[in-house]
């Protein structure tokens, strides 16, 4: 986190709810199982790495977002209802989501913040795969909190 003179260093943390499929969270728990094998360094957590999908996400540009977010594949609809889940992350990544998708607005693309962290989610998903060689290994049941590597 950045410290400047009128924003001092915290530990604080923000907080992101995010509405989507259960097969989309399925895949992202396996994806952050991947990335824990194929990254020397990274999220040790699956809060983590959803916040480290969301400020990569973020850091692009409104139209490298919309055309990865045509490219992407559809959420499977496997329930008739989604889930929610709430994400721990630091607010400076808070922040570049909120100004992401205000550039977006600007460009034409509007969106909720969760929309936005599904694309995000969706991407990273997508390229966790192909660094694990295509395929995604089934998370357990219960992910390791702070996972060793």
């Amino acid at each position: 986190m950045a410290t400047t003179p009128d924003k001092p260093a915290t530990t604080a943390e923000a907080t992101i709810g995010v509405y989507m499929q259960r097969a989309t969270f399925e895949s992202a728990r396996g994806a952050y199982m991947a990335d824990l094998d194929t990254l020397p360094t990274g999220p040790n957590t699956i809060a983590a790495w959803i916040g480290a999908a969301l400020a990569a996400y973020a850091r692009l540009t409104p139209k490298k977002r919309a055309a990865i977010a045509e490219a992407l594949p559809a959420e499977q609809r496997t329930d008739s209802r989604g889930i929610s889940r709430t994400f721990r992350v630091d607010p400076d990544i808070l922040e570049a989501v909120n100004a992401a998708l205000v550039a977006d607005r600007k460009a034409g693309r509007w969106r909720s913040r969760s929309e936005f962290a599904v694309e995000a989610i969706l991407w990273a998903t997508e390229n966790a795969k192909q660094r694990a060689g295509g395929r995604l290994p089934k998370a357990p049941s219960r992910l390791p909190n702070r996972a060793l590597r």
